[in-house]
């Protein structure tokens, strides 16, 4: 894993701990006799800098606004691709729901992986609350019994089984990868409970060909009733 990849993901606990170490650094560079007031001024007003730009990034932004992902597996080819980078929009979610379409970032229950870890995926989100899904054994899926029309997935037609029909429980959402034979989403683990939810994928931002927002495709004739606001949830990402 690169640093910026270490960055993106680093827990809480460490961005405390060198927000503190900054902090004493700071501080032990206001106060030193070791070295020169110059020296020693420059190597506070650095350290004071590198302290208000990691509270702003890691303390403010990361936890409410904006996060950065790096894409670690091929679930999402085409759209997306491995070791592609993005913003993670959190804002929006504080005024509205989530849209059908939308490519979501969130913790993945611990029955979605071998070892039990609640790992950060990157999903599309196609099933809302209520919702009947059916997935056809040449892999069209069917919402409330009617087809929509997916032009980024990824190997179609080569699936051994459907899935379903099932009904999507209230607070809910399903959840798919554009590359359906090499993704483990909720056709595997379930519906993604709405708490889970980090944030939309909002911004690539590399590789620098690909700089661009992700947009949500439209699905005709397919109706989708507007979701609540998840708000003060995002504060527990």
């Amino acid at each position: 894993m690169s640093v910026f990849d270490w960055l993106a993901n680093l827990p809480y606990v460490w961005v405390l701990a060198i927000a503190v170490g900054l902090f004493a650094l700071r501080a032990y560079f206001a106060r030193t006799t070791v070295m020169s007031s110059g020296t020693a001024r420059v190597l506070s007003e650095t350290a004071d800098s590198l302290l208000f730009a990691w509270v702003v990034v890691f303390v403010i932004l990361k936890p409410l606004f904006l996060q950065a992902f790096y894409i670690p597996s091929e679930s999402m080819e085409p759209t997306l691709m491995i070791r592609d980078r993005l913003l993670v929009a959190k804002l929006p979610y504080w005024w509205r729901g989530p849209e059908r379409g939308e490519i979501l970032v969130f913790k993945a229950a611990p029955n979605a992986d071998p070892d039990g870890v609640q790992r950060d995926y990157i999903k599309r989100m196609i099933g809302l609350p209520g919702d009947k899904l059916y997935v056809s054994p040449t892999g069209d899926v069917y919402i409330n019994d009617k087809r929509i029309e997916e032009s980024y997935t990824n190997e179609m037609g080569l699936y051994a089984s459907g899935f379903g029909p099932v009904v999507i429980p209230d607070g809910h959402y399903f959840m798919m990868g554009d590359n359906r034979n090499h993704s483990a989403d909720s056709r595997f683990w379930g519906p993604l409970d709405r708490s889970r939810i980090v944030g939309k994928a909002w911004i690539r931002f590399w590789p620098l060909n690909k700089v661009g927002l992700i947009r949500k495709p439209d699905y005709p004739g397919i109706t989708s009733k507007p979701q609540p606001a998840l708000g003060p949830v995002l504060l527990a990402k």
